[in-house]
């Protein structure tokens, strides 16, 4: 099914399934539409607690209530850049009882370099209770053209269907996706481009004393302590922007994209200069 966003996506999943006092699971650090779309359902959310920044399959399948309805997962996680595995996704699924709706976000899907992970989209023919959803906003460099898509069983798109606006993706918006999912070139230029930067990223980190977060995505956290809003500040000011972490509880992360050559060493010596 295609969406305005992937963002229409998971609030069609909502809609279709949520009612009020439904419970929906969600990784305690995680991106924030989840929360946001099954509290306008009226359903009351539950943070799973995670393991050093990573999703934890068993902290999820713990805050499992008798009115969970939907758990949700971003994988790679948004904004932490960790990612579930091929074997946790597995024992995800078969912990997770049938009448719960799992929703895989694979939004940075594109950009792991990791073996393990796995799309989850082979899956859903095996599992009547998974979706997967997609975005051509991240990889594929559409994000003002607003395309996504989910895929799941019939029954789940059936559900979706009866309450989907009728012309939600213009049709502009449709030629441009088609052609983005064509332009395998560009997306290999892209994905070079992202590894390269965060490698360079990463020995920067490492030069500067700078723990980080190894990341699955196109961006990157970096530790920089009790001074990370003094930071993210200073850089703002000098026309870099960053993002600070504190609204997820990260008060002393601040998370970079990876950009062109220059604009990674434009950061980099801007960093320096504001640490």
């Amino acid at each position: 099914m295609a969406g305005n966003g992937s963002d229409e996506i998971i609030d069609l999943v909502c809609r279709a399934y949520l009612r009020p006092g439904d419970e929906v699971v969600i990784p305690a650090c995680t991106f924030s539409y989840y929360g946001i779309a099954a509290r306008t359902c009226g359903a009351v959310v539950t943070h799973a607690p995670m393991r050093e920044l990573r999703i934890d399959v068993t902290g999820i399948v713990e805050s499992l209530g008798g009115e969970t309805r939907i758990v949700f997962v971003a994988n790679p996680n948004n904004p932490t850049g960790t990612c579930l595995v091929r074997d946790e996704v597995l024992e995800l699924m078969n912990r997770v009882p049938r009448d719960v709706l799992v929703v895989m976000d694979e939004a940075y899907g594109a950009f792991t370099r990791t073996p393990e992970f796995t799309s989850c989209v082979g899956l859903v023919g095996e599992n009547p209770n998974l979706v997967t959803v997609h975005t051509l906003s991240k990889s594929h460099g559409l994000a003002g053209m607003r395309v996504g898509f989910g895929i799941a069983p019939r029954p789940v798109l059936e559900n979706m269907l009866r309450i989907k606006p009728p012309f939600n993706v213009n049709h502009l918006a449709q030629k441009a996706g088609e052609a983005a999912l064509d332009d395998k070139d560009f997306l290999r230029r892209t994905l070079k481009i992202t590894w390269d930067g965060l490698d360079m990223l990463y020995a920067s980190f490492d030069r500067l004393g700078l723990p980080y977060v190894p990341s699955q995505t196109n961006f990157v956290m970096v530790h920089i302590g009790e001074h990370a809003l003094r930071v993210y500040e200073t850089l703002l000011r000098k026309g870099i922007i960053t993002r600070s972490m504190a609204s997820f509880g990260l008060d002393e992360y601040i998370r970079v994209s990876v950009g062109t050559p220059g604009e990674n060493d434009a950061f980099v010596a801007a960093l320096e200069e504001a640490l």
